[in-house]
């Protein structure tokens, strides 16, 4: 049976990002906090409510943490679990934040494939 719960822990590496810049993510997780492929990014948010800085309780990156931030989204906590072919496929998450005249955007993918 697959996991009951699947989560998706985001690591990021950015210097000087104001505490409060406009933030938007958007991810393709199934179930859960999934925005969706077709959406458009989320309303923004201040940086600092959408990414925490230093120690990762769990799955944090080796070597320095210096100017790493980490933000945790839940794909999916059904009690029933869900199938293989429910999981099964490629997930993407996207976040976007406006520092002065620039956006910075940045997009990661993870395939899952159960046995």
């Amino acid at each position: 049976m697959p996991p009951q719960q699947i989560y998706l822990i985001v690591h990021l590496r950015a210097s000087a990002i104001p505490a409060g810049s406009p933030t938007r993510v958007q991810d393709s997780l199934p179930g859960g906090d999934s925005l969706g492929d077709e959406r458009e990014l989320s309303p923004p948010a201040p940086w600092s409510r959408v990414f925490a800085a230093g120690s990762f309780g769990f799955g944090g990156p080796t070597g320095s943490i210096e100017d790493v931030f980490h933000g945790l989204l839940v794909g999916s906590d059904s009690e029933d679990g869900l199938s293989a072919e429910e999981l099964d496929g490629t997930y993407s998450y996207t976040a976007s934040v406006e520092v002065g005249p620039h956006t910075l955007t940045s997009t990661a993918k993870v395939s899952v494939a159960c046995a």
